[in-house]
């Protein structure tokens, strides 16, 4: 690194010295702003800025990184998403100088303002999806970037290749990550309503004290939004860089696993909440299942396409009972009970048929005398689970108590 600022200043080694030294000798008696960009794979070299500045009092140091220098004079600057309007100028802007016809007007504000969304308001997106303008409709580009982020490539040839596509460049942030902090942010990928540090801590089976400190990383690092200010803080993915940590996870094998914690977590905690529901204490109680809503659901999806969860996931569903009651959640519940038994009822039909196709006709003779007793007979929880919801009438949805 000093070279390369050595370089840029001009300064000419003279052998008399250690490069550094000369350097910090010729910008003590000057005013300079030097400017470091993309930083974050050099932070190793932090005390050779920390050495300049020290060395040269008219000396400021403007760093872009991902990751923070970790200096004592250091003043950072977070850089959030755009706002809504800015992001949307910014697609403009740059769809218009690859496809001068594009407009915003009523008919293509909404086409824009969904597209930005997706990309969770973040420049580098905005830009590769622009690019894309010359190719696509407005609409094509949505159905595009429904598909995913990696429909987002082919970015200007002039940018470095890490910035090309949008999984490139969080890519480059994963690949400078240690490897437990690599296995936090995988991990993470399952709670798309965020985690508190304790549920990150247990999600990736990690001591506390080190995820705090993991995620203290990460969040340096970018990959994760600051905690709000109120209440218990909870780590949060943007969606485009949570739909990277999950392609990550089921690459690194570790979906199933990581999934199936994610349920008994949900499960745990509905069970611990129902008491409380039902007590006029159920506030605390209600606010934090409202916290986890989309946790919640996105255990239920899981619990409704891996077998081995359905019977989980109509656990997690019946436990909810009062909370979807208070509240009004009732035909989201109606919903993902119907979508769980009807998984239920083809797991019921398939293993009926894998064990009449490998008996023997005398076996299959005892298995329909047994009536109970026959394969199918292992899901009568499920009939009588069903037999208890009653359908939606008015808006009314009623799950019996006590079927489990």
């Amino acid at each position: 690194m000093p070279a390369a600022i050595a370089r840029s200043l001009g300064i000419r080694e003279d052998g008399r010295g250690p490069l550094i030294e000369q350097i910090a000798g010729t910008l003590s008696e000057t005013q300079m702003l030097l400017i470091l960009d993309n930083y974050e794979h050099l932070l190793v070299a932090a005390p050779v800025v920390a050495h300049l500045l020290a060395a040269s009092p008219g000396l400021r140091v403007l760093a872009t990184s991902r990751s923070p220098l970790g200096l004592r004079w250091e003043h950072r600057f977070p850089l959030a998403p755009l706002d809504d309007g800015a992001a949307r100028r910014l697609f403009v802007e740059r769809a218009r100088a690859i496809s001068p016809d594009i407009t915003s007007d009523a008919t293509t504000e909404p086409l824009i303002a969904r597209i930005c969304a997706r990309l969770d308001r973040l420049p580098l997106a905005i830009e590769l999806a622009a690019a894309r303008a010359g190719a696509l409709s407005l609409g094509g580009l949505v159905e595009r970037l429904e598909q995913g982020i990696g429909a987002l490539g082919g970015g200007p040839r002039d940018l470095p290749a890490r910035q090309r596509t949008l999984r490139d460049a969080i890519a480059w942030s994963y690949d400078l990550l240690a490897e437990p902090e690599r296995l936090l942010f995988r991990h993470l990928a399952v709670f798309p309503g965020g985690a508190t540090a304790e549920a990150a801590a247990a999600i990736a089976d990690q001591a506390p004290p080190a995820t705090l400190d993991t995620l203290a990383s990460l969040r340096e690092s970018g990959l994760l939004q600051p905690p709000a200010a109120d209440g218990e803080p909870r780590f949060r993915m943007l969606a485009t860089v949570r739909e990277f940590a999950h392609e990550q996870l089921i690459a690194a094998g570790e979906a199933v696993d990581v999934n199936r914690r994610l349920v008994v977590r949900m499960l745990t905690l509905a069970q611990e909440a129902e008491p409380g529901l039902r007590s006029g204490g159920r506030e605390p109680w209600l606010a934090r299942l409202d916290a986890e809503q989309d946790n919640i659901r996105a255990a239920l999806a899981w619990c409704a396409e891996d077998p081995a969860s359905l019977k989980a996931g109509l656990r997690l569903a019946a436990t909810l009972e009062w909370f979807w009651h208070f509240r009004n959640h009732w035909r989201e519940a109606h919903d993902w009970l119907e979508r769980l038994l009807a998984r239920t009822d083809e797991a019921a039909s398939k293993t009926s048929a894998c064990a009449a196709d490998a008996a023997s006709p005398s076996t299959r003779n005892a298995s329909r005398a047994a009536g109970s007793n026959s394969p199918e007979g292992g899901f009568h929880s499920t009939r009588l689970l069903k037999s208890l919801i009653m359908p939606l009438q008015g808006g009314c949805w009623v799950l019996g108590v006590g079927c489990w």
